[in-house]
């Protein structure tokens, strides 16, 4: 692991860190960013996370969530670095990007594969950038190892989280070995698997599976059955008083891609008139970041999403009509 020694000596040698992640955080970003602020702080650093959105409520209850602040929050005027976690694009940062102005030194911790080969592109002055991790988490889990920080119940819990969201809940294909050694490390500092699993996947509100329901019952099919995708209006969030940030979309996202016959799965949600989230999952090697890359978007090869700002039944016509492009063409 000496390609962490650089980003090492950056969190030895500053005093002030800014810490934040993509928008529409997940699991891994939100765990991933409170393992390593804790950290900073044990060692005495100054520290404020700053994301563009906030955190769903299926990850307040982890120890730190509430002193994430907004971009608009009254921040101080320069930080000494920055560590960007799980995003190595400033256009996936949203309003946070302009905050980098303020930052002598900018660091990229990331899992997910470089949206372009050329180093130039990303973000950090320092990049660490590996796909073979299942999680950003397990990149900081290392990085704990490497500077012989001691494990503790926060950071176990937070890269418990980071690990366990962005593996599937263990189930998909980046779990390996490493993922499961790790685990059991953490598990060791007292976590509760079973409440953290319950509050992080049974703590819906009856609005959110009123929604999985009609998501469900409205799905729609192409491609001989090959391609799946659903949608979720404003006006049903509205009308079950819920917000943005409470719709993950993983449940609806994982039941549209069970059906045996589905290759891809997506899930269209409007979060305004003219903002549309995409998320596509796959199966079989299919790699639909390909897909979202063509509307300014990324993520892993089965994993992946977009925002295009259309209405949702142009977002739905162009996306679905890319991915059957990619369909037609992985079956020549």
């Amino acid at each position: 692991m000496e390609r962490l020694l650089p980003i090492i000596d950056v969190l030895k040698e500053k005093k002030s860190f800014l810490i934040t992640g993509h928008i529409h955080p997940d699991g891994d970003s939100i765990g991933s960013q409170l393992a390593l602020a804790h950290i900073l702080k044990q060692m005495g650093k100054e520290v404020a996370i700053i994301n563009n959105d906030p955190v769903p409520p299926a990850y307040r209850f982890l120890p730190g969530s509430e002193t994430i602040l907004p971009p608009q929050a009254n921040i101080p005027p320069f930080f000494d670095a920055a560590v960007v976690l799980d995003c190595h694009e400033g256009k996936r940062l949203g309003e946070v990007e302009s905050l980098l102005k303020r930052v002598e030194t900018v660091a990229v911790i990331d899992h997910h594969p470089a949206a372009c080969n050329r180093s130039e592109s990303w973000l950090g002055d320092i990049n660490f950038i590996d796909p073979s991790y299942s999680a950003t988490g397990e990149i900081v889990y290392e990085l704990i190892r490497k500077i012989d920080f001691k494990l503790n119940y926060v950071l176990a819990v937070n890269l418990y989280v980071s690990i366990l969201t962005d593996t599937g809940s263990f189930k998909h294909s980046n779990t390996t070995p490493r993922v499961h050694r790790i685990i059991a490390d953490l598990i060791e500092e007292g976590l509760n698997v079973e409440q953290i699993a319950t509050l992080v996947y049974e703590t819906n509100p009856l609005g959110l599976v009123q929604i999985l329901g009609n998501c469900i019952s409205t799905l729609k099919l192409a491609h001989e059955g090959k391609i799946a995708w659903t949608s979720i209006s404003s006006r049903m969030l509205k009308d079950k008083g819920l917000y943005p940030e409470e719709i993950e979309g993983e449940k609806i996202i994982d039941m549209l891609r069970s059906i045996k016959s589905v290759q891809i799965a997506v899930l269209f949600r409007e979060t305004n008139g003219k903002t549309i989230r995409v998320n596509l999952r796959s199966k079989n090697g299919i790699k639909v970041n390909q897909t979202a890359a063509l509307f300014g978007g990324g993520g892993h090869p089965k994993a992946a999403g977009c925002t295009l700002n259309e209405s949702l039944s142009e977002a739905e016509h162009k996306v679905i009509g890319e991915l059957k492009n990619l369909l037609s063409v992985r079956e020549q």
